[in-house]
């Protein structure tokens, strides 16, 4: 690609209207290669020189921001983008270009976001590795060994606690296989899903109290089993959250992980998973709303949390959204640590391409 005038511009890539704007991205990214007519101008900072690209009818502009020289990418021409991350705090975006070679940039991380949804505007697709089915099956199988605990993982937990200052004293137990507490028992295959919450009580502005809950829901039971103490502000609150923190812990992984692992398993026969109010499958999350079929895909999930409540949002698409409450939903654990497990390394795109 070489400079060009305002005119050659408008020729190639279509002129901007009056009463209608095209996507546009300012001022996020630097160049770094790959645009002949920008390589002999100077740069005025060693990461490169900052780039907008400006939306036409047929292509993008790409203009270097202090010198004004600008070039014509026509849509046809781009193949694919992709975003590689090679530093901590630079990433690079790469153009695919049909029969070239790719146009790259680098940006700070915090604005990959943008980028992504600049694309998705001018639907352009992120690139994909072709997979075959057997090679997708592969991949999502090392996601299924991830969330297996290790063969040497057991369980033996059994503390007494007083479940309030006037309250009865209970007895936990739980083991690789079985859970009770206050005269109740289960076998914990039987166990589905872990909601929990922590309430905390007021009485004119001061904190007087916490109340403490852990449910596990199970297999073919209306109720679940509810682990419920309080204790009093000051009074043995240092040894109920550890008493509640450990108990989640040892949940987490005899009943949350196999729920995650499910999922994955599903993903790899390509089947889709009823969870509830919403679905669940190698794309992302599937929902309706007001009679409209949605999907939030997983690369695309953005979390907002407040107190217990977490929405899982498409970062792109507004009106695109499921909300899941830790203190009710039976789903809310596992999606959270479901999401941020695919945050890490490569496992979103070893789940998805």
């Amino acid at each position: 690609m070489q400079l060009v005038k305002r005119k050659q511009i408008n020729s190639e890539i279509g002129k901007n209207g009056v009463f209608k704007s095209y996507p546009s991205l300012h001022e996020k990214i630097r160049y770094v290669e790959g645009i002949a007519g920008f390589d002999p101008l100077p740069k005025n900072h060693r990461q490169g020189n900052v780039i907008s690209f400006i939306g036409h009818p047929e292509g993008i502009e790409i203009r270097m921001n202090a010198s004004g020289s600008m070039v014509a990418l026509p849509y046809s021409k781009i193949k694919s983008w992709d975003i590689l991350e090679y530093k901590e705090d630079r990433h690079y975006l790469h153009i695919h270009l049909h029969h070239q070679k790719d146009v790259i940039f680098n940006f700070l991380i915090n604005a990959g976001t943008d980028i992504a949804k600049y694309f998705k505007e001018i639907e352009i697709d992120r690139f994909k590795e072709e997979r075959s089915e057997d090679l997708i099956k592969e991949h999502i199988g090392y996601l299924i060994d991830a969330w297996a605990l290790p063969a040497d993982y057991h369980v033996n937990f059994s503390q007494e606690f007083k479940t309030a200052a006037l309250g009865k004293t209970k007895r936990i137990e739980i083991t690789d296989n079985r859970i009770s507490w206050g005269g109740e028992a289960f076998e914990l295959h039987n166990a589905t899903a872990i909601t929990y919450s922590k309430t905390q009580n007021n009485v004119n502005g001061f904190k007087t109290s916490m109340n403490y809950e852990i449910h596990v829901h199970l297999k073919n039971q209306k109720k679940p089993l509810k682990i419920v103490f309080g204790k009093a502000f000051g009074v043995g609150e240092k040894e109920a959250e550890l008493f509640y923190g450990n108990i989640l812990d040892a949940l987490f992984n005899l009943v949350t992980r196999k729920q995650i692992q499910s999922w994955l398993i599903a993903f790899q026969k390509n089947e889709r998973l009823e969870c509830q109010d919403f679905s669940v499958s190698r794309e992302g999350i599937h929902h309706v709303r007001r009679g409209e079929n949605k999907l939030i895909k997983w690369g695309e999930i953005a979390i907002d949390s407040f107190q217990m409540t977490n929405t899982f949002k498409s970062a792109y698409e507004k009106r695109n959204a499921v909300l899941l409450s830790l203190n009710y939903h039976p789903q809310a654990w596992a999606m959270i640590s479901f999401c941020e497990f695919l945050r890490e390394g490569n496992n979103l795109k070893l789940l998805v391409g």
